[in-house]
């Protein structure tokens, strides 16, 4: 018999533009370089150049019917040393103009941590927000 344990919860909160220098290495490593090629999002061999510049990044977290969530990984923050809590996941929601759909992108978990759930949970927390906020019945990537 399996024996499930329940998982704690995820810290999710909105990504201010203070945070562009924890998610860019962040969504990179998923999707570009070395690291890449750890988990099940590269695209190291399709493609050389970065995912997504600070500009980019910079308007999707202002995007005005947007939101760019990131999720912290509390259990590797030591109190004695970090500053601040590394990111472990990300993600785009955007409510898109027919006020019924959203859009979810810019999907990152670190290339550590991948296949353990955490994706299954940002894509289930990501459809909670869009309904809870904007009330939207779907969500698309």
């Amino acid at each position: 018999m399996t024996v499930s344990h329940p998982q704690p919860p995820l810290p999710f909160r909105p990504a201010p533009p203070a945070d562009i220098p924890l998610l860019l290495p962040l969504i990179r490593s998923a999707y570009r370089g070395l690291s890449s090629r750890k988990g099940w999002t590269t695209e190291a061999h399709l493609v050389a150049d970065q995912r997504i510049d600070e500009a980019g990044l910079l308007a999707k977290i202002t995007h005005p019917d947007g939101v760019v969530l990131l999720v912290t990984d509390d259990s590797a923050l030591d109190t004695d040393t970090d500053a601040s809590t590394p990111p472990l996941s990300c993600c785009e929601v955007i409510r898109k103009p027919d006020g019924k759909t959203a859009y979810f992108g810019l999907f990152a978990v670190d290339p550590e941590k991948q296949a353990g759930g955490v994706g299954r949970r940002v894509l289930g927390y990501a459809e909670e927000f869009a309904r809870r906020e904007w009330g939207v019945g779907r969500i698309e990537m």
